[in-house]
């Protein structure tokens, strides 16, 4: 009897350039770890979207498609991919990135050796349309520096986590009420319940921006931030949480133009 997968993979789709999602699913499916699944929510309208991932899952049993009925916004597709994971371990992927070869099998290895962590994500190559870098990141590695950063930015990139399995059997799911900053509020509230994040300092995925940055990233506006940080706020440590805040409200105001110029001069 096959065994069940160390690691799930959930990937939304929605309308993707079929280029690109080829692509992503090919990094995950040619992974030097093999014993995963992944799982495909697809929430597409699109015939040549459904088409491509009906024939690509068709080619490889690993793979899991999950059809929904009716357009979900992107938490409650992130949750039926959690509900239906059997793995070890639970991955994201986004449909326009690309996963390098070694991304799970060194995340796995982490989190088996560091059983105190919950959570584990990676810095990132920003690539363009056309797969070429334009810029890079890194993100804090340790639990009191996470913190700190986590006051002004996002602690993780999303499509880089990778979690135990026993945060989602404890009940902690996306908040559905979060169309957008979903992945913010899971992590912050995580911290809230002494869920430790680690960040490995290498490149595991290429971070994909098509257009302006903001519009990937930050979606409609920062509103979803703000709300993510209000709901979050802790009383045990009030004034960082007001500042919290304080720097996500005045996000709001900031012009798109602005955040795409700051982004792009970042290394």
């Amino acid at each position: 009897m096959q065994d069940e997968p160390i690691v799930s993979v959930i990937l939304v789709a929605f309308n993707e350039d079929v280029r690109l999602l080829k692509r992503s699913i090919n990094s995950i499916t040619q992974q030097t770890l093999k014993n995963i699944e992944l799982i495909i929510v697809d929430d597409s309208t699109e015939q040549k979207t459904v088409d491509i991932i009906n024939q690509i899952s068709s080619m490889d049993h690993r793979i899991k498609v999950l059809r929904t009925e009716e357009k979900k916004i992107f938490s409650q597709a992130l949750n039926l991919g959690l509900e239906k994971a059997k793995g070890k371990f639970i991955a994201r992927m986004d449909p326009d990135d690309i996963s390098h070869p070694i991304r799970l099998e060194s995340q796995v290895d982490f989190l088996e050796n560091n059983p105190r962590y919950s959570i584990v994500g990676s810095a990132i190559q920003i690539i363009d349309e056309n797969g070429l870098e334009i810029s890079s990141r890194k993100y804090p590695k340790s639990s009191s520096a996470l913190k700190l950063w986590s006051i002004f930015r996002n602690p993780l990139a999303h499509p880089t986590v990778m979690m135990r399995r026993g945060i989602i059997d404890e009940g902690f799911l996306y908040d559905e009420d979060f169309s957008k900053a979903e992945d913010l509020e899971l992590w912050l509230r995580l911290m809230n319940n002494n869920h430790k994040i680690y960040n490995l300092e290498q490149f595991l995925l290429s971070y994909r921006v098509v257009g302006n940055f903001s519009d990937k990233r930050f979606g409609e506006n920062f509103q979803y931030n703000f709300l993510a940080r209000r709901k979050n706020f802790s009383w045990r440590k009030p004034i960082s949480g007001a500042i919290s805040l304080v720097f996500a409200k005045m996000y709001t105001f900031v012009p798109k133009r602005l955040i795409d110029s700051a982004y792009k001069i970042t290394k």
